[in-house]
């Protein structure tokens, strides 16, 4: 049964829109006419020989949308991976640190220690010295002394100190940046 529509209603028959309906007119050859009173263009259509199914596109050349969370998703699962590595790095870097400083700790303590050890020995050697000096005062029975056996004694004495001071050589090339001094100024 061949009927007389317009544009507009083979769309709404068909459920698409009117430019869709005017191409599906195009393509299938369809016989047109102006209606007589030159406003709208008929079309002779049978619609049931049409077997017409809308496709479902998106409109206009529009891909569908891909999941959005998708590259937050990878973002994340990479920022996981970097994470991972950095804790293992990390995990190294600490015991560097421990070991540091432990041996800082120990360095500090043996510094200490000598040098309430050279105070003693100073304190120890001006107490020498005075005595020296009063036995010489009350001309007791002293071997003399001269000022030169004296500083002989002191500069030997002086240099056994230092060797007792000298630094500890660093057991990794990281020594150098722990952060014992400023644990010792804040101590």
């Amino acid at each position: 049964m061949i009927e007389r529509l317009t544009y507009v209603e083979i769309a709404e028959r068909l459920g698409i829109s009117p430019e869709a309906a005017r191409a599906l007119v195009k393509r299938h050859h369809l016989p047109r006419a102006r209606s007589n009173d030159g406003s709208k263009v008929l079309v002779g259509i049978d619609l049931a020989d049409i077997q017409h199914r809308p496709l479902m596109r998106s409109p206009r050349g529009h891909e569908p949308a891909a999941d959005p969370t998708a590259p937050l998703m990878a973002r994340i699962a990479e920022l996981e991976a970097k994470l991972a590595r950095a804790e293992e790095c990390s995990r190294g870097h600490r015991a560097d640190y421990e070991r540091e400083r432990d041996r800082a700790d120990h360095l500090v303590t043996a510094h200490d220690r000598l040098v309430g050890e050279l105070r003693a020995m100073r304190s120890l050697e001006l107490t020498a010295l005075r005595s020296l000096v009063q036995a010489a005062e009350n001309q007791q029975a002293v071997q003399p002394v001269t000022v030169q056996e004296l500083a002989t004694e002191l500069d030997a004495f002086h240099r056994l100190l230092e060797a007792q001071l000298q630094p500890v050589q660093p057991v990794t090339t990281r020594t150098r940046f722990t952060w014992w001094p400023w644990r010792r100024a804040a101590a």
